[in-house]
């Protein structure tokens, strides 16, 4: 057993350092610590061996379809929502333990998955269900608790609501506030709108509560109309004063009502409202004056016969506007909580397309590659959407729009010439002064340059959205630096400091710390959103790239030995070469995925090549990792995965193949023995079709990198006396010239002037810098103006038709020899 243990850092002797590791019973470790003070080294060895764990296998904790269930009277009791999946997630206090799960209707056994899950086909409105989670360390030790869960539709229900006027609201992360008290309620801001908090405190002793953070507006909450209202709490500290209305009913007290002002989060007041005859249905406004306060709100209701049908609201694109991207997304917003029907049906021109149901009450459609200057309709059937009582919508809606044209490519040449303009380290300096609101392009002519680094140890940080680093071929356009030491944050070749948008192409990225049994060797630290690399070879040993919250990786080369490829976010690669530098021992991913995403890394065709390898190992969050249609050299060591860490995983394959094609048996794959959830890493036929381009990176403003990595076509090339011209393309940034191979200019013209022989190259550049296909012509500039006539043939001195100078006749043909026309035809010489 190995642990990888790194710490460094200014140390004194008042610090103390604690480290926890994982260790399994049954297995001598031993331990070594280097300690650095001054000039002087201190080298500490010991070993701990582990003769058996007395582990306390008593539950931590449970959660109930993501919300923690708090134990009263020693056992677990909680409510849900009927119309969804139960999913029980039991958590030990040992990471040795194992979970298991059974769960009972009225006495009688239901299945119950290995996850914890309970299908909502199983259950219905009304049904007490009793989950009994068994927790087990070895032979000796188990302990049972029930979880008691009662299926009702009264809560946990989703109550949406609008900021009709703003005010001043915090904003903490430009996202929808989620309040959690007795029941849920989303409030989300008007169009356009970013104001709503989605801060949150811990008074002690009390869950987390997700509130606001307000004054000076007006909330208005939207009601289903089967829900009458009879009270509004609001609960929270400050100085706010709260009135409360809605049309029709009585509310008491009428007039303000005003929290003392305290400050204390640990001791919240209460403030009450009683209605009398709401009209069920109707809408709440939550009116908020003077100062700050935080709070968060429960309703009091009775549920009431529902008759009426879902009404469409309105539409996230107003009637015939016209969209500028022609990759979008559509919501139409329902009055209330809806779901699909088994008839749903929805079309654009007439064209079937499919909806899918988001945050309860939109029907959401997705569109990828629309024509521009184009009409489209879409059309939501009626009764293709219901609500919790089974109406469906009565009515189509239909909403006509169109897209524009396709936006002109305004052209630039490129800012930065490395070896022409000055060094790598000048390049990116450059980059990050530059203020301008266009993108910042950089090219890298074929060659060897340092980074020297603008921060650490030798690492180069680039500070500025919009750059592009363009490079002339993969292979030879190298970008490296030298580290002297080892670290994440410290010593990555190239770190894209919370830099986004970038676009890298054809170029090599190295971190030239030669030591393959070393630390963490980074060549890529990607902190940045939406970065896209094309062609792009990145090379070292440990954690070569750490990647960042979303990138695409089209057709590159990543080569490494240790979790060489590491880090959160969703990322797509697409054709791409894994590498494994090492003879074995390599592991090709360590996810570090975020909870909230919901792929983590893709890779879709690619191909693993090198030494004896695994696939992953966990690092943090919920790892994420998915290989599709994936071609091996050979098949992973062990079950596929190793451990670290005990973490809830989501490794998954399908469809991995030989270099020939040929299926592998993955019956043998399963999770990273230290997981702390179990399930069948195998896609289902139906779940693999879900992993495309478009879900993976599309988000909510249909993002598409494929758009931006298109290849420009090769320029037809004329060349007239000394002028070497083409005809622009529309979809051209500039044109690239190189001379024999090497760099020698860029242009946004048309033509560029010659002034020596030889064989010259033309690409154009694409909208963001990289190069398309190439187009090749051999030039020479001619010396017949300068050629002077000898009749008494005393010269002796000969050329071509192009004016290159001869020492004899190669072949028969046309020349100038002493300033005459001269044919040489089979063996006769003619003047």
């Amino acid at each position: 057993a190995r642990l990888d243990i790194a710490n460094s850092g200014s140390w004194t002797s008042t610090n103390n350092y604690l480290w926890n590791f994982y260790l399994e019973a049954g297995i001598t470790y031993h331990f070594k610590m280097l300690c650095h003070a001054g000039s002087g080294y201190a080298l500490n060895a010991f070993t701990i061996a582990i003769d058996a764990f007395i582990a306390d296998v008593s539950l931590q904790g449970v959660n109930v379809n993501g919300f923690a269930v708090p134990q009263s009277n020693g056992s677990y009791s909680t409510t849900v929502f009927y119309d969804e999946d139960i999913q029980v997630v039991a958590t030990p206090g040992a990471m040795t333990a194992e979970v298991s799960y059974t769960a009972q209707i009225g006495g009688a056994d239901i299945a119950i998955s290995n996850d914890g899950i309970i299908e909502k086909s199983q259950f219905n409105n009304g049904d007490d269900i009793t989950v009994r989670v068994t927790v087990t360390d070895g032979p000796e030790k188990g302990e049972a608790q029930e979880i008691n869960i009662a299926a009702t539709p009264n809560r946990k229900l989703q109550i949406r609501g609008t900021n009709e006027n703003y005010g001043e609201w915090s904003n903490v992360s430009g996202s929808s506030v989620q309040s959690w008290t007795d029941y849920i309620y989303n409030f989300t801001p008007s169009a356009g709108s970013t104001r709503f908090s989605n801060g949150s405190w811990r008074p002690s002793g009390q869950n987390t509560q997700y509130g606001f953070y307000a004054k000076n507006t007006t909330v208005s909450i939207d009601i289903p109309s089967y829900y009458k209202i009879y009270g509004v709490t609001i609960i929270g500290y400050g100085s706010a004063t709260f009135q409360l209305s809605s049309k029709g009913a009585t509310v008491s007290p009428a007039t303000t009502n005003q929290l003392s002002g305290t400050s204390d989060a640990d001791h919240l007041e209460t403030l009450h409202f009683n209605l009398t005859n709401h009209e069920a249905g109707s809408p709440l406004q939550l009116q908020l004056n003077d100062e700050y306060g935080r709070f968060y709100v429960v309703l009091h209701y009775q549920e009431v016969a529902d008759i009426s049908s879902p009404e469409f609201v309105t539409a996230s694109i107003a009637d015939n506007e016209q969209l500028s991207q022609v990759n979008n997304f559509i919501h139409l917003r329902f009055n209330e909580p809806v779901f699909l029907t088994e008839n749903a049906t929805a079309t654009l021109n007439d064209a079937p397309v499919s909806a899918k149901i988001t945050n309860h009450v939109f029907a959401t459609f997705s569109f990828w590659g629309l024509e521009y200057d184009n009409a489209y309709t879409l059309t939501l059937k009626a009764g293709s959407v219901q609500d919790h009582a089974g109406n469906t919508n009565q009515e189509d809606v239909v909403l006509p729009f169109s897209t524009g044209s396709k936006p002109a490519i305004e052209r630039k040449g490129f800012d930065f010439v490395i070896g022409v303009d000055g060094t790598a380290d000048e390049a990116f300096a450059a980059a990050n002064r530059y203020r301008g609101r266009d993108r910042f392009l950089i090219f890298v002519p074929n060659g060897n340059y340092e980074l020297t680094g603008n921060s650490a140890d030798h690492m180069t940080n680039l500070n500025r959205n919009n750059v592009s680093v363009i490079g002339q071929s993969m292979e030879n356009a190298v970008l490296y630096n030298q580290p002297e030491s080892y670290g994440i944050s410290t010593t990555a070749t190239l770190h894209l400091n919370n830099s986004g948008n970038g676009y890298f192409e054809d170029l090599t990225i190295k971190n030239n710390s030669g030591a393959p049994t070393g630390g963490q060797q980074v060549a890529i630290f990607d902190r940045g959103a939406r970065n896209i690399f094309k062609h792009v070879k990145f090379f070292s040993w440990q954690d070569t790239y750490v990647s960042g919250d979303q990138g695409y990786h089209e057709e590159c080369e990543i080569y490494g030995s240790v979790d060489y490829i590491c880090g959160g976010g969703d990322q797509f690669f697409e054709r791409c070469l894994l590498y494994n530098n090492g003879e074995s021992g390599n592991k090709v991913t360590a996810p570090a995925t975020n909870p909230d995403k919901k792929w983590g890394y893709v890779f879709h065709h690619c191909t693993i090549d090198g030494g004896r390898f695994v696939l992953g190992r966990p690092w943090q969050g919920e790892p994420r990792a998915n290989y599709l249609y994936t071609k091996m050299h050979r098949q992973p060591d062990g079950n596929g995965y190793e451990s670290m860490g005990g973490l809830p995983t989501h490794f998954y394959e399908y469809k991995s193949m030989d270099y020939d094609g040929n299926l592998l048996d993955l019956s043998a794959r399963g999770n990273s023995p230290t997981s702390t959830n179990s399930y069948t890493p195998i896609l289902t036929d139906e779940e693999a079709a879900e992993f495309t381009l478009p879900n993976v990176l599309g988000g909510e403003d249909g993002w598409l990198p494929s758009d931006h990595t298109y290849q420009t076509q090769a320029p037809v090339l004329d060349i007239s006396g000394s002028t070497l011209s083409w005809q622009n393309d529309p979809e051209a940034l500039c044109a690239v010239i190189f001379k024999d191979g090497v760099y020698h200019s860029n242009t946004t013209e048309d033509a560029v002037t010659l002034s020596e022989n030889g064989t010259y190259t033309v690409q154009f550049a694409n909208e963001m810098g990289g190069l398309g296909e190439a187009a090749t012509l051999e030039v020479f500039t001619t010396a017949i103006d300068a050629i002077q006539a000898d009749p008494e043939n005393k010269n002796n001195v000969m050329y071509d038709l192009l004016g290159r100078p001869l020492k004899e006749i190669p072949q028969n043909g046309i020349y100038i020899k002493d300033g005459k026309k001269y044919y040489r035809l089979q063996n006769r010489h003619i003047y």
